[in-house]
Order: C-alpha cells, then structure tokens, then sequence
C-alpha cells in the first residue's frame, strides 16, 4: 500500500515489481537499502551497475567469487605509498601466480609484449628500480630467478649463482 508520503509499506516478506525503478531528478543522490547491513543480493542472472561515461564507486571491500574481466586501462592503488598485488596464503603448496601477455590473432600475427616499467624520478630524483625476489626458503631449497625464451632457460639465478646456459655475443 501507498501511505499519504508516497511510502509503499509491504505486508508480506516479498514485493513483486513489473517494471522500471525510477529515481528523481537528476543530480538527486538516491539510498536503496541504505540502513540495512545484511548481505543484498542483486539479480539472480545478468547484473548491470553503471553507466558508460560515469565513475561507478565501490567502498569497502570488493569480492569477486568467480573471474573478473577487466577491459580497457586500469588505475591500481592511489598516488602514493606502496601498492601491492598478492594472494593469500594457500593451504598446501602454493599454486603459479602468472602475468601473460595477450596472444596474437589466427593468421600470423604477433603476440603482444609485456613491460614492467619502474617509476620515474623527477628533478634530481632517481628513477626506480625493478626487483626479481624468488620465493624464500624454510628448510628446502629457496626458489631460482629463470629468465627464459621459449621454454628453455638462458639465465639462471639461484643462492649466490649466476648461470648462463647461452653464449653472450657482442654487436
């Protein structure tokens, strides 16, 4: 039922709605289950949030149970302190954490490349630097540094040594 301040009060548990939700005027910020603390389940199949042009906010934690795509660039972190990508602790060995460059289309084209680019220093700042750190030991063998091309290893960087496995050619 509609009360006299156009609030709809519901008897039962269940309110059935058959169209559009419409709020007011633009620019009119707009709460919708803004007291409840209870988890809000939104759909039951395809959810949009959002609109194209518009920033799309979320505070607090964001969790995605499932794969996440991400299409176009992507700010991480804010402007300053350290921003870090991880993952939990496993509960058994630890699974392979990847970056994968994107692969070329059928026909004969080229993959795309991968760049990790350290910061840049301004005035008499120094540039940053880029740090390889393999996985650290407790009482087997911490891990290698492997640069490879291909499948197969050109340098190897375990303990204290350093191993080539091609020749080093000059120009």
């Amino acid at each position: 039922k509609v009360d006299s301040t156009s609030v709809l009060t519901a008897a039962s548990s269940k309110v059935t709605i058959h169209q559009d939700i419409e709020g007011p005027a633009a620019g009119t910020a707009v709460n919708l289950f803004a007291p409840t603390t209870a988890t809000v389940t939104l759909g039951g199949g395809l959810v949009n949030i959002g609109a194209a042009g518009y920033a799309t906010t979320i505070d607090g934690t964001l969790t995605a149970s499932q794969a996440v795509t991400l299409v176009g660039d992507q700010t991480l972190g804010g402007a300053s302190g350290t921003y870090a990508i991880g993952r939990a602790a496993a509960t058994a060995a630890g699974g392979d954490t990847t970056i994968t460059g994107q692969a070329g289309a059928s026909g004969g084209n080229a993959g795309g490349d991968v760049t990790i680019t350290a910061g840049a220093g301004t005035g008499s700042g120094n540039g940053g630097d880029i740090t390889v750190v393999a996985g650290a030991t407790g009482t087997g063998t911490a891990g290698s540094v492997l640069i490879k091309v291909d499948s197969t290893s050109v340098l190897t960087a375990a303990s204290s040594k350093v191993t080539i496995h091609q020749d080093i050619e000059g120009p």
